[in-house]
């Protein structure tokens, strides 16, 4: 119960905050949940770098951003429709991605000791010989995966 009123307040909060920034403007707006607010939240590494919203950080929305602004890769073009893997999901992007794709399949490296709820497919990103040529029509990687992917594979 004490959940229930927890996560209502905070959605009551949060129109309040947004019908004020809707008549005051604000400074910034998440381009992915387009919350609206003087600043964005800060974590334990970067200082006004997260939405308090939809949590996403920078890379989210600069992938969103790169869907909606380049026009050879907009969402409609390479997600709508298609058959879509997504590796180390985020989870802002899971129900967007989900909710386009024709075919919405996840994938992670798990080693011995890890373990995340709905992930389709356990594998190295660098060793993806698991999944038959040409099964999806985009592959989503951000980030540190790419950086941490050995790179002699």
């Amino acid at each position: 119960m004490r959940l229930i009123f927890f996560r209502l307040a905070k959605k009551v909060v949060n129109e309040i905050t947004q019908l004020y920034f809707k008549i005051v403007k604000s400074k910034v707006e998440c381009n992915v949940c387009h919350y609206k607010a003087n600043q964005l939240a800060s974590d334990s590494w970067h200082l006004y770098c997260t939405c308090p919203n939809c949590y996403s950080g920078v890379r989210q929305r600069l992938l969103m951003a790169s869907f909606s602004l380049l026009g050879d890769y907009n969402i409609d073009k390479i997600i709508s429709g298609k058959s879509v893997l997504h590796f180390a999901p985020e989870k802002v992007f899971g129900e967007l991605l989900k909710q386009r794709s024709g075919i919405y399949k996840t994938a992670d490296y798990f080693t011995e000791g890890y373990f995340y709820p709905n992930i389709d497919y356990n594998i190295d990103i660098s060793n993806m010989s698991a999944i038959e040529n040409e099964t999806f029509d985009c592959v989503i990687a951000c980030g540190e995966l790419i950086l941490t992917a050995p790179s002699e594979r």
